[in-house]
């Protein structure tokens, strides 16, 4: 591997530029700036270097999708990425325009620049590099979606089309941040997601006057904290009955990865700038971000200031779920403990969800690619130890098509140091670690050989 990495490092130059042409163009899913043109873009890029490429229409953002087919191959591997970016919001809270990407301190500075364009190209490119030097050893499938800021809405439907183009032998994506320690991270699975709308109304359906019916029409927004009081304890613990029912404690190869995975709480609280660890203490750090589901107040909507009764009181829920858990098994249990509650005018809707996905970690297709990494680390290729993550905290719903539907295994690498900024102003990649992420890239298609 030591010629493959020393002609990534070669490339530096031109990588960087590459990526900050891809930067510059706005792809923005919540709104659809910049998404053909965005789609159009990669579609050229991968096509000017021999790949078979076409942008695909979706019901909503299209996908690019891209196949590689060297002599030979007889594996292929999904190379999975988003090209699609959240809102830049205040623009005065960027210290240079999200589109106009910035070296500072060794890092790249733009709207995307980690999550996701920096580790989609940097996967991108090593199979390029691989290709020109003919040690590309499987065939690859690439799948750039333009809606996962937005949770995959078409995503399925687009499996569901294409599902001959997408048998693959392994899905290989990377998004997101290292663990918080900073070591090189690999996660092998996601938590699911349920999002909720937990909406209280007035039997008048219209704001009233505080004064003048202020004691004879209920308040919706008391009723919502009335309510909301009932689903979980001060300590964490949800009350929903049932709700823990398919929760499963961690196997005990699991639990052996667990261990090697920074959980100090005093070191997490200083990092954070928190006093102390919420959630119940009868678990770990770990155990809690990784094998225990959550249920969240994300967000509330009631009124505004004046003198009125509010005619609703809206609030939005979400879940985490741990495998065994289903998006529509857990809504029905909240769905029953609301309406046991006989608050007058709340109703209940499930807006969307995924459901948890977990790779084995001893699968036998994954394994040789985590050999590989840990390899470079003993070649002084790669800035720390590896870190193999049983499951992420987070969510993803196309690692569920790919998964659930197409039956993959599948393996997420995040190549983004944690704090990147990602969602907010000022996101951020270390150029370091981009050049670190093609050679992990390289590292793990060349170890998919036979």
């Amino acid at each position: 591997m030591k010629d493959i990495y020393e002609a990534i490092d070669r490339g530096k130059e031109k990588f960087i530029a590459e990526l900050k042409d891809l930067l510059r163009l706005p792809s923005v899913s919540y709104t659809g700036e910049g998404i053909p043109r965005c789609a159009e873009h990669l579609c050229r890029w991968l096509q000017g270097w021999g790949v078979s490429a076409r942008v695909v229409p979706t019901q909503g953002h299209p996908v690019v999708l891209g196949k590689v087919e060297p002599p030979g191959a007889k594996r292929r591997v999904i190379v999975y990425g988003h090209y699609d970016v959240k809102q830049v919001g205040d623009l005065a809270e960027w210290k240079s325009p999200p589109y106009e990407p910035a070296e500072r301190d060794g890092a790249i500075y733009a709207r995307g620049a980690a999550d996701d364009k920096g580790q989609l190209l940097a996967n991108a490119i090593a199979v390029r590099l691989l290709k020109e030097m003919g040690r590309l050893p499987a065939a690859v499938t690439f799948v750039f979606e333009g809606e996962e800021e937005v949770g995959c809405k078409s995503f399925q439907a687009f499996a569901e089309a294409h599902r001959e183009e997408l048998r693959a032998d392994l899905y290989y994506a990377s998004d997101g941040p290292r663990h918080i320690s900073g070591r090189p991270t690999v996660r092998l699975g996601n938590r699911g997601n349920l999002c909720m709308r937990l909406v209280v109304r007035n039997e008048i359906g219209a704001d009233v006057h505080s004064g003048n019916l202020g004691e004879l029409v209920r308040n919706p927004a008391w009723d919502l904290v009335h309510l909301l009081h009932t689903m979980k304890d001060p300590e964490g613990e949800a009350l929903i009955p049932g709700f823990y029912d398919e929760v499963a404690p961690p196997t005990e190869l699991e639990r052996r990865a667990l261990a090697d995975i920074p959980g100090d709480e005093a070191e997490i609280c200083r990092k954070l700038g928190i006093s102390r660890i919420y959630g119940p203490p009868r678990f770990t750090v770990n155990e809690k971000l990784f094998f225990r589901p959550t249920l969240t107040i994300e967000g509330f909507h009631c009124g505004m200031e004046s003198t009125i009764i509010p005619g609703q009181a809206m609030c939005y829920l979400e879940c985490r779920l741990v495998k065994d858990m289903t998006p529509e098994g857990t809504f029905e249990k909240i769905k029953r403990h609301v309406e046991a509650q006989q608050v007058p005018g709340a109703a209940l809707t499930l807006t969307r969800s995924s459901q948890a996905n977990k790779t084995p970690l001893d699968h036998p297709t994954v394994q040789p690619v985590l050999d590989a990494f840990r390899r470079m680390h003993a070649e002084g290729a790669l800035d720390g130890p590896l870190l193999v993550m049983p499951i992420s905290g987070g969510s993803n719903a196309s690692t569920q098509v790919f998964t659930q539907y197409l039956g993959l295994p599948a393996i997420t690498t995040n190549y983004a140091q944690p704090n990147n900024g990602q969602h907010g102003p000022n996101e951020n990649i270390r150029i370091d670690h981009f050049m670190t992420g093609i050679k992990m890239g390289a590292a793990a298609l060349t170890a998919l050989k036979g």
